[in-house]
């Protein structure tokens, strides 16, 4: 569970769950148009509001979007450099003395599996934890065949440069830690529901004091809207949905030290 229940939910609900929302708020406009036009009312500025709401809610959208990419991509970016982090204290590892190059060697190879397991966990809260907990205890003694590398020789560049890479490793994964975390505010979501109902409800008080109903065009730009966001939340959720963050780095890596 992530604490934001709209993240927890599946996203076959989120979209229909979206599509009646909008159609609702489509019917209460059609109504209330219907009604001031058998009053013989008729807002003269009806189709200025309508575009002005258009504008706001694309401005919206797109801000969102460009910050769920951002987070996406910064997750990506991640991923490459773990592993390229993690195969460069691995080779490093060559130089170190013996036995400690080979046992490091060894605990950087369960490393890798435990960094491709931590993934693979998805939405399995035991499996994800289990994997994090195994990943700190290997990091503890990465560090500790680090200290008794360096306790031989503490002037030595090889020890020097392959604890530099160690670190990095850490570094980056307490990053994508961080980066799982780091998502766009639920608030601001809820800001685009509220701001799309209120916009197709305006298109639909348009449609019911004209007399020209079509609402086939509307019945698509609803549609529209809902993969929009529906987008968004995929794109901000990396641990499940359609759109997730390709390991074959890490993938790639494993098979390389196997």
């Amino acid at each position: 569970m992530t604490g934001d229940w709209l993240y927890d939910l599946p996203l076959l609900v989120i979209f229909a769950g979206t599509i009646v929302i909008f159609l609702i708020s489509l019917g209460a406009g059609l109504w209330l148009g219907n009604r001031h036009r058998n009053e013989g009312e008729k807002d003269p500025h009806i189709n200025t509001i309508q575009a002005a709401a258009l504008g706001l809610l694309g401005l919206l959208l797109a801000f969102t979007f460009a910050m769920s990419a951002d987070r996406y991509n910064s997750r990506r970016k991640v991923v490459v450099d773990e592993a390229n982090a993690i195969e460069t204290a691995y080779l490093r590892a060559d130089m170190l003395p013996e036995p400690n190059g080979t046992q490091i060697q060894d605990l950087l190879k369960e490393y890798v599996d435990i960094r491709v397991e931590f993934v693979n966990a998805g939405e399995d809260v035991v499996r994800f934890q289990q994997a994090y907990e195994r990943t700190i205890q290997l990091e503890e003694n990465l560090w500790q065949q680090a200290i008794e590398v360096s306790a031989i020789d503490p002037r030595s560049v090889p020890t020097g440069l392959f604890i530099q890479s160690l670190n990095e490793s850490f570094d980056l994964q307490a990053s994508r830690i961080a980066l799982l975390r780091n998502r766009v505010p639920e608030i601001i979501i809820d800001l685009i529901f509220v701001s799309a109902a209120i916009t197709i409800a305006l298109i639909g008080y348009g449609i019911g004091i004209s007399h020209h109903r079509r609402l086939f065009p509307i019945l698509i730009t609803i549609l529209l809207i809902a993969m929009i966001i529906l987008v968004i939340i995929d794109l901000d959720r990396p641990r499940r949905g359609l759109i997730t963050v390709s390991q074959q780095n890490m993938i790639d890596l494993q098979e390389l030290i196997e």
